[in-house]
Formats: C-alpha cells, structure tokens, sequence
C-alpha cells in the first residue's frame, strides 16, 4: 500500500482490522469438488464453448469458469439462468445438472 495511503487512512485501516478479528468465526470453505463434478464442469465448459464458437463471442462472456463452477455447486442465482444466456446456454446447462 502507498505510504500516503496508509497515512490517510490509517484510522478507518485499523478499525477495519479491529473489527474483522471480533467477528463471528462461522466461516466455512467450500469443499473442494470430487472428481465427477470436476468432469461435469469440463462437459459445462465445453458447451459454453462450443455455443460461443457458434456464436462468435468468448465463452467467458456467456458464463466464466468461477460462475460455471458455483452453477455447479449449486447456486441457481447466476445470470446464466437470466436474459438472453438462459435461452442460448442456461436451460441447457440446467438439463445437464
């Protein structure tokens, strides 16, 4: 962090800090994915990808890998299921989970 950055802000940092070790330790990583979600999310990728070639856009626009892998954990929130993604991609990656 620059120096004039921290002498700027060095009270609203520290109370930040304070704060953060009096909160609530409930916090619990997700688990890492077993290996038939890993394939599942290589099967999601390489339908993204194949839409997007036919499209001619990057996959990464329709649905990148970190949003592909919370769809496949379970988060239905995703603006892959929305708009015009759901009707190119979502309800099929809906079909394949």
């Amino acid at each position: 962090m620059p120096a004039a950055t921290a002498q700027r802000s060095a009270t609203e940092l520290l109370a930040v800090l304070a704060s953060a070790t009096d909160s609530d330790h409930s916090y619990v990583p997700p688990a890492r994915p077993t290996e038939q979600q890993k394939m599942r999310l290589k099967t999601m990728q390489a339908e993204v990808a194949k839409i997007a070639t036919d499209l001619g856009i990057t996959a990464e626009l329709i649905a990148p890998k970190k949003e592909l892998s919370a769809i496949m954990l379970g988060e239905r929130d995703s603006r892959v299921f929305t708009g015009w993604r759901r009707d190119v991609v979502g309800r099929r990656l809906l079909e394949m989970l």
